[in-house]
């Protein structure tokens, strides 16, 4: 560990890079100062002079240009750099709207096609493409959404992994858990290669899905489909599916609400359902195909395997494994106010009253059973959404209900459920004695 007490007293350090060429030398930029600093002797060799008095601090820095003594400075206005470090010279300012969190170049092309590009991420989650032929901007894409850029490196083989030798490969990581692979080439704008993401804040609830598929190694299994977890994290208020095994079927399920904020021009983040406290699910219906509106079968397209349940709120969510996305009914009782629509403070009040607590699904996967927090477990059916009755909140309710009921259809299923909560409340099965064991008729 090398300490800089010299420079520590009076800067705070921000960043710091290594200039090829310039032997056991880094140059570290502060709040206020740019210097230029030997690592066997603990000494400082130049301060740079081109900082004017009250600017932005720096913010990044990033020395692999390609060309001898120029560095690339970044700062916490939005303003880029380029610099010659040794005649101490600026040489142009690129501007963005944003912090500068990070820089790298990266060269498209080869020969005299060669297109120096200068990539600049920002606290926006945006990195930027700029020329610097030209000293403009050629690109700009959304990387992370609602986090910052924490880092850009430009590397791999571009002839080997998309078989072009015109491409280079830039990688972006963000503070939302993800990294994002670029493909960038001189003529076209960039193209999404990859991206390993996981949750941006650490999940609470996780279920295995896929056991009906076999196992890994068997002949009929399917590898698609097999050793799927279910993630969701009430911080980041999402819910993910990671494979065990391969990486690129990790995914985020779509909530549906990029669209609907771009309408409204407000954040994506404000439009997701509220965080997720208890999940279901089976894939006892889920066929694994990708939603066609031209299939025959209905059952492809509007079952659901998935049901979520949201904190102080009274309705189950649905979502499609298949399809990796919300689906488009909702569990809830005719007589409550639907979804999506203004509630009075009174309807607010019953709503929480009733909040939903927990939630499971059959294991034929037709019907999903929520319970809520008054006490009542509510039916329901996957395919249609409709409500296929309740269960009363105890055994007391379960008699009054019986005793008052007239139809000849309700008493068997209350009947089922009285004796259920009968053995649930006893320590173990009643046994009549009395009950006489019926007389051989063959004596």
């Amino acid at each position: 560990n090398i300490l800089f007490s010299d420079f520590l007293v009076y800067e705070k350090v921000h960043a710091m890079t290594h200039v090829p060429t310039y032997l056991n030398k880094i140059i570290i930029g502060g709040t206020t100062s740019l210097e230029l600093w030997n690592l066997r002797s603990q000494k400082r060799v130049y301060k740079y002079k081109y900082m004017r008095e009250n600017e932005a601090a720096i913010s990044s820095l990033n020395a692999q240009s390609g060309a001898i003594d120029v560095v690339g400075v970044g700062r916490f206005d939005g303003r880029i750099e380029l610099i010659d470090a040794k005649r101490d010279l600026l040489l142009f300012v690129l501007e963005q709207a944003t912090c500068v969190q990070a820089l790298c170049f990266a060269t498209c092309g080869t020969g005299s096609t060669a297109l120096p590009v200068l990539v600049s991420g920002g606290s926006d989650g945006k990195i930027r493409f700029w020329n610097l032929q030209n000293r403009a901007l050629l690109h700009e894409e959304q990387a992370h959404h609602g986090h910052r850029v924490l880092a850009l490196a430009v590397g791999g083989d571009g002839a080997a992994q998309l078989g072009s030798h015109e491409a280079c490969l830039v990688t972006s990581v963000g503070a939302d858990n993800a990294v994002v692979q670029w493909t960038l080439e001189s003529k076209t704008a960039p193209r999404l290669a990859r991206i390993r993401q996981g949750h941006a804040l650490p999940p609470s609830l996780a279920r295995w899905f896929g056991t009906n598929c076999g196992p890994v190694n068997s002949d009929d299994a399917d590898p698609a489909r097999t050793l799927q977890l279910l993630t969701a994290s009430p911080l980041d208020r999402s819910i993910r599916l990671a494979h065990a095994v391969r990486d690129v079927l990790n995914t985020e399920f779509s909530q549906k609400a990029s669209k609907r904020a771009k309408q409204l021009r407000v954040s994506e983040k404000s439009l997701k359902l509220p965080p997720i406290i208890a999940l279901a699910a089976c894939d006892a219906k889920d066929t694994g195909a990708v939603f066609d509106k031209t299939a025959a079968s209905t059952s492809t397209k509007a079952w659901a395997s998935l049901i979520t349940i949201h904190r102080d709120d009274d309705i189950a969510r649905c979502w499609h494994v298949s399809r990796r996305c919300l689906a488009e009914l909702a569990l809830f009782q005719p007589h409550w106010p639907r979804p999506g629509l203004s509630a009075t403070p009174t309807q607010l009040a019953q709503r929480k009253k009733r909040r939903a607590t927990s939630c499971c699904i059959s294991p034929c996967g037709n019907f999903a059973i929520v319970g809520h927090a008054d006490g009542r477990c509510r039916k329901y059916n996957l395919q249609s959404g409709e409500a296929r009755g309740e269960f009363p909140a105890n055994l007391a309710a379960a008699e009054i209900l019986a005793r008052s009921t007239a139809s000849v259809h309700v008493p068997g299923s209350l009947a089922r459920a009285k004796l259920a909560i009968e053995r649930g409340l006893t320590k173990g099965e009643r046994i009549d004695t009395k009950k006489r064991k019926k007389k051989d008729p063959r004596l």
